[in-house]
């Protein structure tokens, strides 16, 4: 989930150059807390090394570039864990293997055993609309404004880089669910994102510091993972971010284990860390991600628990759903939309 727009870089976020064993983290950046890294290299005596993915697509691309080598624990969501698993990627972790996974909350112990227990939940959330109050003058309150309410030339949009997540929330605004999958219902959400793209600046995930487009004010609105923007309205009070009338789509990232990781052990040993409850209650306070350790509600402060941004309301979920895995052609139809869509955006003005 959390994503800088840039192609794909590899980071070194260990606070040690030794021989120390290491840990390779395929992740979205900026979505583990450093004090967590620094904490768990110190108490492992070892270093961790995080690749960076801005999609899953691009994400999907990595891991099938080398069949599930080179990475000991992949961050995936839910559905896309699945093909990981159905691809034989994945390595089955018991409790005895992580004796934290005590602490997920039933609701979402019941998806770690539905994956064969390939897929350790780590946090959940939504995607959202973040935008400028300044500039916006009605409040933003569903993606059907979002993508099809007239706009002046000067409001500039980003969308988010991957195709589930663009199609799936124009799908929403059309009425429809976002794992429709009637190629012409589909063909109809292209079509509103075509018509936007006067608008559209840019695909990718916003910076999440002062550099952001929209601190700096070369965007206006954006489509946002939850999180994400509500770091970024900490930073700039100009910001707001809304979860649509309409529902949206909800997600649960994962850990997991690589099949072919060089370190199990130690990659058991940091998802165990990350689901000591003080722990995964840090990274909720750090990232304003919804954890599904339950025991960790206790050391987080009411003001986040109570946040329907963070923590969302039953109401909000019965409007919404978890992406669900589409049928190849249909999955084929929403990559070609995008690319079609990546293309006219970056082709010069005439």
């Amino acid at each position: 989930m959390i994503k800088i727009g840039i192609a794909c870089f590899i980071f070194i976020t260990s606070f040690y150059v030794s021989a120390k064993t290491t840990l390779v983290v395929l992740n979205w950046p900026d979505y583990l807390p450093p004090q967590i890294i620094k904490n768990f290299e110190a108490q492992y005596d070892a270093s961790i090394t995080q690749i960076y993915f801005e999609s899953d697509e691009r994400k999907d691309y990595l891991l099938n570039t080398h069949q599930g080598e080179n990475y000991d624990v992949v961050v995936s969501s839910m559905f896309r864990a699945k093909n990981y698993q159905a691809n034989n990627w994945l390595e089955s972790v018991s409790q005895t293997d992580i004796p934290n996974i005590k602490h997920v909350s039933p609701t979402w112990f019941k998806e770690y055993k539905n994956s064969d227990q390939t897929c350790v939940p780590y946090v959940w959330g939504s995607i959202g609309i973040i935008y400028n109050a300044d500039v916006v003058k009605t409040p933003m309150q569903t993606w059907a404004h979002f993508f099809t309410d007239p706009l002046s030339p000067n409001i500039r949009i980003k969308l988010l880089s991957d195709s589930r997540d663009v199609i799936g929330s124009a799908l929403i605004s059309l009425g429809y669910s976002a794992n429709e999958e009637n190629v012409d219902i589909i063909n109809s959400a292209g079509k509103l994102l075509f018509n936007r793209l006067e608008n559209i600046d840019s695909f990718g995930a916003l910076e999440l510091s002062e550099r952001s487009l929209l601190i700096q004010d070369k965007i206006t609105m954006a489509m946002a993972y939850n999180g994400d923007a509500m770091l970024l309205t900490k930073l700039d009070n100009r910001l707001k971010f809304v979860v649509p009338k309409e529902g949206t789509s909800l997600w649960l990232d994962c850990l997991t284990v690589m099949k072919k990781s060089k370190n199990k052990k130690l990659a058991y040993q940091f998802i165990n860390f990350i689901h000591e409850p003080k722990n995964a209650a840090h990274i909720t306070k750090s990232l304003y991600y919804a954890s599904t350790n339950e025991t960790a509600k206790q050391y987080i402060p009411k003001e986040i628990l109570d946040d329907p941004q963070v923590y969302i309301k039953k109401e909000t979920l019965d409007r919404s759903e978890f992406y669900k895995i589409l049928k190849p052609v249909v999955q084929k139809n929403h990559q070609t939309i995008y690319s079609q869509l990546n293309f006219l955006l970056d082709k010069p003005k005439q």
